[in-house]
């Protein structure tokens, strides 16, 4: 599991607020927002003409992960982790993993008895017809 103690801590820092890029008179600013009201324009980030190159995509990221988005996904990962349903779904993924791994290697000894120059061709048979029920869905 990651720990997200430092980003909380930051997102909680820059207050826990929403912000929502304005753009006018060729200045972009990044203005926070909390509770319906923003703040002071350009509170967060505030850019004059080229001072400062943002390519609109990254603008676009800035602005969804917001302190307040970032405190949301963190609160959403701890409660499903928190959730025993979740850790129940997480131990099953591991076993089925777990079992995957240990099946493939078992084919794989099985394809190599398979040519094994001391296997009868009746035993030989037998390994082949194993193999191919193990190969169907």
């Amino acid at each position: 599991m990651t720990d997200y103690t430092e980003l909380k801590r930051l997102a909680e820092v820059a207050g826990g607020v929403e912000w929502k890029w304005w753009d006018s008179n060729s200045t972009l600013r990044l203005t926070t927002e909390k509770d319906g009201r923003h703040g002071a324009d350009g509170d967060a980030i505030s850019a004059y003409r080229d001072s400062v190159q943002c390519p609109e995509g990254i603008r676009a990221f800035i602005e969804a992960a917001s302190p307040a988005a970032v405190l949301a996904l963190i609160s959403e990962i701890e409660r499903r982790d928190e959730n025993p349903n979740f850790r129940a779904i997480q131990a099953a993924r591991a076993e089925v993993c777990r079992i995957k791994a240990k099946n493939e290697a078992l084919r794989k000894a099985m394809h190599e008895l398979a040519s094994h120059p001391k296997l009868t061709e009746s035993q030989a048979d037998i390994l082949r017809a194993a193999m191919s029920k193990e190969e169907r869905p």
